[in-house]
């Protein structure tokens, strides 16, 4: 399984949170293996969007983490990405 972008920040919107982690895409399916999460942005461009989550091993572990999502699931948005959308101040970090 060949990675699809090291180092992506992705957005996880049914938590409201980013993740910076490794992304790979095989056919329909993305794989997520997430090393941190975050409530605010982790860095200023924007690779992934994941809009549903169909399996999310060890997500509550404090170093990595599974995620798995289907095609329907994300949003690939470039190797590049896009500038990730600004953050109401008073949100913080967790």
């Amino acid at each position: 399984m060949t990675c699809t972008r090291t180092g992506a920040h992705i957005f996880l919107a049914e938590y409201g949170k980013y993740a910076y982690c490794d992304a790979f895409e095989v056919g329909p399916v993305a794989y997520f293996r997430i090393v941190q999460t975050g409530r605010r942005p982790l860095d200023h461009f924007l690779h992934y969007t994941v809009t549903s989550i169909e399996n999310w091993w060890d997500r509550h572990d404090a170093r990595i983490s599974t995620l798995i999502t289907r095609e329907a699931g994300f949003i690939n948005h470039g190797y590049e990405g896009i500038i990730c959308p600004p953050v109401p101040y008073g949100d913080s970090n967790d």
